[in-house]
């Protein structure tokens, strides 16, 4: 069974490349714009006219009249600029096109696949079961719900590409103030990112391997009353799209995140208006504990030995004897684009990587 899918970014999206940009190395501001340079063009430009190996970084180098779109020394340009020394980089192709890594989608839709097992009782998420390494947490529930052998996970059956990269020209980054906005805490430390612009259209393919499908290969594989997951697959992120939306909604609101709510009550609105192929997911950087773990789904007794048993919230210089308050919000910030506002009077403004996805069998 094949699918084409596409989607469309309903708020910026970041999904981070693993490097940071370097100011005056990697990258110049200028005029509300962010210039990302060529380095090894820039350098030989320098030795060439002066047969002197240049020892300051690129940025420091090239002409103010260099800096433009058709320039040799610039790789592409972002709309935005930051005060920032270094910028998380969005993840490109080896042409320096922006995609949408197949994982990014997948990891999204098996978490979605997690929320419904526990929510349907699938699965008993016992806290006997968790390990004490907190990177491997939910490992032996995870094989509970997809199986026990890496070659008998039941998403071997559901096949996700790389998107079909989006043009240079015109470029879809932007180039975003983020923030970790907390109600108690006002010195959080701002981030600059590249991402995908709002309204931008990806499009991959999706396969379901149905050979797998079948009776015999489902009781070999142990999956049965779990394949038809797959199918359902729009309905399911739906059903969590609402609960996460509702969620955030709630915190945006208590903590008096204006913008933040009218944003998510946007999306909630939408979400209502959807076709049966349709649904809506949060993907990359800035998802945050609540989307990209299952805990938030979990009974709350359970939630609660978690945070104790992995001191979740535990600040970064705590004493031995610091203790976990579950009387306390888990976790208490959010990542968001700063609308406007620098320091303390920094505005939040809308969550990052929210997307609208519709699939359709080919």
């Amino acid at each position: 069974m094949n699918f084409t899918v596409n989607i469309r970014t309903l708020t910026p999206l970041h999904i981070s490349s693993g490097s940071l940009l370097l100011r005056d190395y990697d990258y110049v501001t200028a005029d509300g714009r962010t210039f990302v340079l060529d380095q090894d063009t820039v350098l030989d430009d320098v030795f060439e006219r002066t047969n002197v190996v240049p020892t300051q970084p690129a940025g420091k180098l090239i002409q103010s009249n260099e800096l433009r779109e058709d320039s040799r020394f610039v790789r592409y340009t972002i709309q935005g600029e930051t005060s920032l020394n270094q910028i998380h980089e969005q993840i490109k192709d080896v042409y320096g096109q922006c995609y949408l890594p197949g994982s990014s989608l997948k990891g999204a839709l098996r978490t979605v696949l997690m929320a419904h097992a526990i929510r349907s009782s699938a699965i008993s998420p016992l806290s006997e079961m968790l390990v004490d390494d907190p990177k491997s947490a939910d490992d032996r529930w995870e094989k509970a719900v997809f199986g026990d052998d890496p070659n008998r996970d039941l998403l071997r059956a559901l096949q996700v590409a790389d998107s079909q990269p989006l043009p240079k020209q015109p470029s879809p980054l932007r180039l975003l103030n983020v923030r970790a906005f907390s109600a108690t805490d006002s010195s959080s430390i701002p981030i600059a990112v590249e991402a995908i612009a709002h309204n931008i259209r990806l499009t991959t393919a999706v396969h379901i391997e149905d050979w797998l499908l079948q009776e015999k290969q489902v009781r070999q594989l142990g999956w049965q009353n779990k394949t038809q997951w797959l199918t359902q697959l729009p309905a399911l992120a739906n059903t969590r799209a609402r609960e996460r939306l509702e969620q955030e909604r709630q915190f945006a609101f208590e903590h008096r995140f204006e913008q933040t709510t009218r944003a998510l009550d946007q999306l909630l609105e939408g979400l209502t208006k959807l076709k049966p192929s349709q649904f809506l997911l949060q993907l990359g950087w800035g998802t945050g504990w609540t989307g990209m773990t299952i805990v938030p789904v979990l009974p709350l007794e359970t939630q609660k030995q978690i945070r104790v048993r992995y001191k979740l919230g535990k600040p970064p210089h705590a004493s031995k004897q610091w203790r976990v308050d579950v009387t306390q919000p888990f976790p208490k910030s959010r990542r968001l684009q700063v609308v406007r506002g620098k320091g303390v009077n920094a505005e939040p403004g809308v969550p990052l990587g929210w997307v609208l996805v519709e699939v359709k069998a080919q």
